[in-house]
């Protein structure tokens, strides 16, 4: 594969792919005034992402219990990287 040189037809679907789970992320509702919500954190966002798989992977766990395993994944990640955590800056 050289670098100047990609395939349009096979990068669009997977690039839009990203795109719109990143926007219904990121997405923000309206509060019962019709101000909008705070934007979610970082780990928020991570959190939303990873925890379907932690939870899959754990299916007798408690919601808590997951959060701790997210919260561990989270501390133990490298902070200078954060394309490592999901999160574009």
């Amino acid at each position: 594969m050289a670098l100047g040189r990609f395939r349009l037809g096979s990068a669009i679907p997977s690039l839009l792919t990203i795109f719109v789970e990143d926007t219904q992320l990121t997405s923000q509702a309206l509060n019962s005034d019709g101000t909008p919500r705070r934007p979610m954190n970082a780990f928020m966002i991570f959190a939303r992402r990873r925890r379907p798989q932690v939870s899959a992977a754990n299916q007798t766990m408690r919601t808590g219990d997951i959060s701790k395993i997210l919260s561990k994944e989270w501390n133990s990640m490298d902070m200078v990287n954060s394309s490592d955590r999901g999160v574009s800056s």
